[in-house]
């Protein structure tokens, strides 16, 4: 399926990410017929959607980093 990475990185890591993020929110929606995506909010309400269909679950995570890290760098270019 499409979106077995996805589903496999929420099931080994949606815990920890939790438990050493309490205040961060992280919402899982299961839908069928729908293509796996993981949105990042930043500051102003600014959006971003990655779509991780075919993924493996590391390759998820590889997405999450990248949505992490550029956090500094859309949130500054909002600022300006």
């Amino acid at each position: 399926q499409h979106s077995a990475g996805m589903r496999q990185f929420v099931a080994k890591n949606y815990s920890a990410i939790k438990t050493q993020n309490p205040q961060f929110p992280l919402l899982v929606r299961e839908c069928l017929a729908a293509d796996p995506y993981i949105i990042a909010r930043y500051e102003f309400g600014v959006e971003k959607k990655l779509f991780t269909e075919n993924l493996n679950h590391e390759e998820v995570g590889e997405a999450v980093k990248i949505l992490v890290d550029s956090a500094a760098e859309v949130n500054a270019s909002l600022k300006k």
